[in-house]
């Protein structure tokens, strides 16, 4: 109830004017409000570090935030971070085993279903920590020609 009360918004708009940002702060920002605009069901943030996932979540989107990672680590360090849901999943070697690593795994816990929209960031190329630098709209299902 209190989280509901707090003016994020303003906050963050605010602190976002006064300082410098990071591409990463950036995705995050853009990501929650392509979400937002789009009534996407969640923000898949694949992730090394967990360091995309924790900056989606300083924006407190409406839309669930899904963290597959290849490290054990980082899930743990990511279920206690406000609206991530973490998902241990394989490590990935490209962009578009990336995506289909975390979609599957989004939708193997139930947490999105086939047609749905969901806003996914990545670094690309794959492999490193700190390298967020995309953001896509993916429909669920449509890498297995849903329509």
């Amino acid at each position: 109830v209190t989280e509901r009360s707090m003016p994020y918004a303003d906050w963050l708009q605010r602190s976002v004017v006064a300082g410098a940002m990071s591409v990463t702060d950036a995705i995050g920002q853009v990501a929650t409000e392509i979400a937002a605009d789009l009534n996407a069901q969640a923000i898949i943030t694949s992730t090394i570090s967990g360091a995309t996932a924790r900056r989606v979540a300083m924006h407190r989107p409406s839309r669930p935030i899904i963290a597959p990672s290849p490290h054990v680590s980082t899930c743990r360090q990511l279920a206690l971070v406000w609206g991530v849901q973490p998902l241990l999943v394989e490590q990935f070697a490209d962009t578009d085993t990336m995506i289909a690593t975390a979609v599957n795994a989004a939708q193997a816990r139930g947490l999105v279903e086939e047609g749905d929209l969901v806003i996914i960031t990545a670094g690309v190329p794959v492999g490193g920590s700190g390298l967020t630098n995309m953001v896509k709209a993916h429909r669920v299902g449509e890498e297995k020609g849903w329509r």
